[in-house]
């Protein structure tokens, strides 16, 4: 049985500079191959994570604080698909985009 993944980003606060925009975000995400995959709920029952795109093994989705604590993605999608699954928030994104990405020949 071929191994999934899930991957999350959190704390992006879409739309606040220097963060990308949501519409930024996902055709990042499309311009780099993502397709659809597996459906998801477009939220958890308390309603604290809620699903904005799932393509191809990689989720992007919202947490809110209702209460005490913040919604868990992780847990979300490792119940609802029976799959590992890890969170990133946007800062550790970048951080591993500039150390691993390849850089264009000139």
């Amino acid at each position: 049985m071929p191994t999934k993944f899930v991957a999350f980003f959190r704390n992006l606060n879409l739309g606040h500079p220097p963060a990308p925009t949501r519409a930024a975000f996902e055709a990042a995400f499309a311009d780099a191959g993502a397709v659809a995959g597996v459906a998801l709920p477009s939220s958890n029952p308390r309603g604290d994570v809620r699903v904005v795109s799932w393509h191809d093994g990689m989720l992007l989705s919202l947490t809110y604080k209702l209460g005490a604590s913040a919604g868990s993605p992780n847990a979300f999608v490792e119940r609802t698909l029976d799959v590992p699954a890890t969170t990133r928030v946007w800062n550790t994104v970048v951080r591993l985009v500039r150390k691993h990405a390849a850089t264009p020949d000139p």
